[in-house]
C-alpha cells in the first residue's frame, strides 16, 4: 500500500499505517525490554541469560535472534560480551556480534575476511562508510544490498538515515516508505520518519510516526527523545512532562541514553535557537540554549546561554568563547522548560 505513494508525499500515505496498523503483540523481548523501561537492570540482564540458554537449547539460536539480544544487553551496564559468546570462536557471526560492541570499519572487514557475503557486516561498513563522509562508496553497497533482498527493512531504513545525513532527502524518504512497506512494526523507521517531519516542522505527524516507534519498541529512548522535542513544540509541556522525567530516571544507568537531549528548535528571524535539557549530574547545566545565525556558516553557535543548578534554584548566565559563565539572573525554585522559554522568548 504504501509503496504507491513513494513519489506522491510521505504524509498522506503513511498516514493510512497510522490509522489502521494492528496493535503492538507482545515479543519473546517483551519481558526483557519492560524491566529495562522499568529500571529493572539486574532482572534484565538474568532475563537475556535465561532467553538465550533457552534459544540455545531449543537449537533455535540464529543470528537475528542474537542481534535483538543483543541490541537489549548493549542498554545494560556492566560487560556485553554474553551473547557473542554463544556462538563458535572464529565464526563470522561471532566475530560480527563482537564488532557491534566496537563498530569499527577494521572489524567488520574481518567479518568479511571469514564470509565475503555476511550481509550484516556488509550493511555494518555501508553505515560507517557513510558517517566518514565516504558517501559514494556507501550508496553503493545499499544499493547491492537492497537489489539482493528488497523486503530487508532494516537495511533499507539504514540506507534511509546515511542518505538523509548526506542530503538526499529524496532517497531517504523513498527508503522509509520501502522499509514501512516491507515491515510496517519497524521502530527504527517510524523514528527515521518521525526525525524527517521535525525537521519539517510537521509537529503533529512527527508526533504519530514516534509514538509508533514507541509502540513496537517501548524502550527506543530516541524516539521518546524526539517525541519530548515535537510535543513541546505543540505547547504540550504537561505532555512531555513524563516523557522527560524517564529520560532523567533512567539516564546513567541506561547506556544508549545519552547525557542531554533536544527538546526544542524555535526559529528566529535570522536563525535558530536550540533548546536542550540535561539529564545527569554530570552535565553542568540544566537547560541550554544554543544560537545559530543564518549567516555564519560552520555549525557553531554565535552565542551560548546556559540554567546552572545553584542551591536549591538556579542561575542563567551566558557561556564566554573562552568558557567562562557570566551570571545574568537567578530563579528559585528553577524554572521547568515551559517557564524558562516564555520568560525569556
Amino acid at each position: 500500500m504504501i509503496r504507491t505513494i513513494a513519489r506522491s508525499g510521505l504524509a498522506a500515505g503513511i498516514a493510512l499505517l497510522l490509522l489502521s496498523g494492528a496493535r503492538a503483540q507482545v515479543a519473546d523481548s517483551g519481558g526483557i525490554r519492560s524491566a529495562i523501561l522499568d529500571g529493572r537492570l539486574d532482572e534484565a540482564k538474568d532475563g537475556i541469560r535465561e532467553r538465550l540458554a533457552s534459544l540455545q537449547s531449543a537449537r533455535t539460536l540464529n543470528l537475528p535472534a542474537a542481534v535483538e539480544l543483543q541490541t537489549l544487553e548493549l542498554q545494560l551496564p556492566g560487560e556485553s560480551g554474553l551473547v557473542a559468546a554463544a556462538f563458535p570462536e572464529g565464526s563470522p557471526d561471532r566475530a560480527y556480534l563482537e564488532a557491534r560492541q566496537h563498530p569499527e570499519i577494521a572489524a567488520f572487514e574481518a567479518v568479511l575476511r571469514l564470509d565475503p557475503g555476511h550481509r550484516p557486516s556488509r550493511r555494518a561498513l555501508a553505515v560507517l562508510k557513510a558517517d566518514d563522509g565516504n558517501w559514494t562508496a556507501a550508496k553503493a553497497e545499499f544499493e547491492a544490498l537492497v537489489k539482493e533482498n528488497p523486503a530487508d527493512a532494516e537495511t533499507r531504513h539504514r540506507f534511509a538515515f546515511a542518505a538523509y545525513y548526506a542530503g538526499d532527502s529524496g532517497l531517504a524518504i523513498d527508503q522509509w516508505v520501502e522499509a514501512l512497506d516491507a515491515n510496517p512494526r519497524h521502530a527504527d523507521a517510524w523514528y527515521g520518519v518521525g526525525v524527517v517531519w521535525l525537521g519539517k516542522g510537521l509537529w503533529e505527524s512527527a508526533e504519530r510516526a514516534l509514538r509508533k516507534a514507541v509502540e513496537w519498541n517501548p524502550i527506543h529512548w530516541k524516539a521518546r527523545a524526539a517525541l519530548v522535542q515535537a510535543l513541546i513544540a505543540q505547547g504540550r509541556f504537561a505532555e512531555a512532562q513524563p516523557i522527560r522525567d524517564l529520560l532523567h530516571a533512567r539516564a546513567g544507568a541506561v547506556r544508549t541514553i545519552g547525557a542531554q537531549i533536544t527538546i526544542a528548535v524555535l526559529p528566529r528571524t535570522d536563525g535558530v535557537v536550540v533548546w536542550r535539557e540535561g539529564l545527569t549530574d554530570g552535565v553542568t547545566w540544566l537547560f541550554r540554549a544554543e544560537v545559530f545565525s543564518q549567516d555564519r556558516g560552520g555549525g557553531k553557535p554565535i552565542k551560548i546561554m546556559e540554567l546552572r543548578r545553584q542551591g536549591g534554584g538556579a542561575v542563567w548566565g551566558e557561556v564566554a568563547p573562552d568558557g567562562s559563565f557570566h551570571q545574568a539572573e537567578v530563579f528559585d525554585p528553577a524554572p521547568g522548560p515551559e517557564q524558562l522559554m516564555k520568560e525569556l522568548r
